[in-house]
């Protein structure tokens, strides 16, 4: 099942605007949407990792004791 920001994306690869800035690359170039939607994968996973192993590593009670 399609995200609804693939759908819309795709939905606006029709209007001219967007086409006349597409060099090279066809609107709805599944390599394109691919690696763009990949690269979002994975900033959001490292995002929430580094914080989460970072959480991890702290002790509980100190952590309770400090609030």
């Amino acid at each position: 099942m399609a995200s609804p920001g693939t759908v819309i994306a795709l939905a606006l690869t029709r209007l001219p605007f967007v086409r006349s800035r597409l060099f090279g690359v066809e609107p709805t170039d599944p390599l394109s949407f691919v690696t763009a939607i990949s690269a979002l994968v994975v900033t959001a996973a490292v995002a929430a990792w580094l914080p989460a192993r970072r959480a991890a590593r702290a002790d509980p009670v100190v952590a309770l004791r400090y609030e």
